[in-house]
């Protein structure tokens, strides 16, 4: 499956120019395909990507990322909510069809899972992966990002079900944004060691490439569990596929 794949950090990302930031998602692409991510106390992955480098052909990256131009794009919830923890979502469609039909680029959706008084919001409450099933039906050219889905708290090969669903749900608009999270609140809900969101979130970032770029693949991981090369992943889409590092700093190294 060829949807977009994102590293999403914290950090301030540096100046680059546009050829720049492309020569760099095309290195990345060019070294990923083979990539295996190691950790202590884990076999290594047996996936082999297959697949061609990155192009400028995939309906969500092409309406983002624009050569030359600056795109906009609004980020969910699609109302304000200045004197509560959350919005109403009254009516929320059709905000989203006026944005779709304005021209805009993308509407990013966050990923928050409880309601942490200290850190003021709850985001735009849904489920993102819901919400993006919910947007699809409503809109037709914008493209859906997630921004991003915090990988740590995601079981990682329910997570690639999730993502192939989105990608044929969205007809190739979706860009995968994932994130390490930074809530620490949320990690002991789901009995979650914090310190180990690192080594998550590159196993996950791993297990989603594999499943949907891989038919019937082979894979071991230290925090879900394997396939053995009897099982494949559905649905399948096909399309170009783009990996992005929105960070030329990794946070975990």
């Amino acid at each position: 499956m060829h949807s977009i794949l994102a590293y999403l950090s914290r950090r301030r990302r540096g100046e680059q120019s546009h050829e720049q930031r492309l020569g760099f998602l095309q290195h990345i692409t060019e070294t990923s395909h083979s990539s295996v991510v190691q950790h202590a106390h884990r076999p290594p992955s047996r996936c082999s990507i297959q697949g061609g480098a990155a192009s400028g052909t995939h309906s969500g990256f092409s309406r983002t990322f624009q050569p030359g131009k600056l795109t906009l794009g609004v980020i969910a919830p699609l109302e304000g909510y200045p004197n509560s923890a959350s919005p109403t979502l009254k009516d929320h469609e059709h905000p989203a069809r006026a944005i779709d039909e304005a021209g805009f680029a993308t509407i990013w959706l966050r990923d928050v899972l409880f309601y942490d008084p200290s850190f003021g919001d709850a985001g735009q409450m849904l489920d993102p992966f819901v919400y993006l099933g919910f947007l699809a039906a409503v809109t037709r050219n914008i493209a859906l990002g997630t921004a991003g889905i915090v990988a740590p708290l995601r079981d990682s090969m329910h997570l690639a079900k999730q993502v192939a669903s989105a990608d044929v749900l969205t007809n190739g608009r979706l860009l995968l944004g994932l994130a390490s999270g930074d809530r620490p609140a949320e990690y002991p809900a789901l009995n979650i060691d914090f310190d180990s969101r690192a080594s998550r979130y590159q196993e996950a970032f791993e297990v989603v490439r594999c499943l949907t770029e891989t038919d019937f693949p082979r894979i071991a991981t230290q925090h879900s569990g394997r396939l053995d090369g009897g099982l494949n992943l559905l649905p399948r889409a096909s399309g170009s596929r783009h990996v992005m590092d929105c960070d030329d700093r990794h946070e975990f190294r």
